[in-house]
């Protein structure tokens, strides 16, 4: 019975809180499936609660001023205040974790340690919160350059996301699919893709900041997927560039490069 009103002690707590938070009953009543009446009869039941406490107590200090009861009373509600306000925020942070929102349960964690700074339990609930909502962040802005990861920089960042990923021992669902869907397009921008040049063994050819292939009638490239510029001079001839955008599908195409335009 003691466990069972626990939970509607905290099952109300949340409500009103997260209420507070979202600012936005609607919302929130939406997100713990109530109504509308209920958290009305919820904040209505809070207030008049506490207020009916602290009104009986102050009116016995009026009457008793020397008397030690009064004080002992009104401290006993400010810590009954407190510990629902903790136990709301709990409960908020422990829905926030079920739905992976972990900046959310951040927040709410972050919370309850400005009202009891040793708390142990929340202080873990907090980094691991803090933790997986970085990694999660760095997921996102890593996929959201996606079309960028044929830039050894942003390849390596990518790579380190997924190595720190790795490491969380529960990391959920959510992180875990964007860590396969980061995963799998850092192995195609770091798999190089055949490619055949052609040229007249008189151009002198060169992949501009890749590499120089001289002189050649027949080569193989092995160039990672983005964009290249391939340039061909030969004295007397005018210059011949080319821009070409590697794909997984681009593997053994011809890249002819020949300067034939005599000056």
């Amino acid at each position: 019975m003691i466990h069972t009103n626990n939970l509607i002690i905290k099952h109300k707590a949340g409500l009103l809180n997260l209420a507070e938070e979202l600012g936005n009953v609607s919302r929130a009543c939406k997100v713990m499936g109530v109504s509308r009446d209920t958290f009305y009869r919820y904040q209505e039941l809070k207030n008049r609660q506490y207020a009916d406490a602290r009104a009986v107590f102050n009116d016995a200090k009026k009457l008793k001023p020397k008397a030690n009861e009064p004080n002992f009373g009104l401290n006993k509600v400010a810590v009954a205040v407190r510990e629902e306000k903790i136990a709301s925020l709990l409960f908020e942070a422990e829905h926030f974790v079920q739905l992976q929102q972990w900046s959310q349960a951040a927040t709410s964690y972050k919370k309850i340690i400005q009202i009891n700074k040793n708390h142990k339990d929340v202080k873990k609930g907090l980094q691991d919160s803090n933790a997986k909502a970085q990694i999660l962040n760095n997921l996102k802005t890593a996929l959201s350059s996606a079309d960028q990861l044929y830039k050894a920089k942003v390849l390596r960042n990518a790579q380190q996301v997924l190595e720190s990923t790795a490491k969380l021992e529960f990391p959920g669902s959510i992180i875990k699919q964007h860590h396969k869907e980061l995963q799998q397009l850092v192995r195609i921008a770091a798999t190089p893709v055949p490619m055949i040049s052609e040229s007249d063994n008189n151009t002198e050819v060169v992949v501009f900041k890749v590499k120089r292939l001289g002189k050649f009638s027949r080569d193989e490239l092995q160039l990672r997927p983005g964009p290249y510029t391939i340039v061909g001079t030969r004295h007397g001839f005018r210059d011949v560039r080319k821009t070409i955008q590697v794909t997984p599908e681009s593997k053994n195409s011809l890249i002819s490069i020949i300067c034939e335009e005599s000056i």
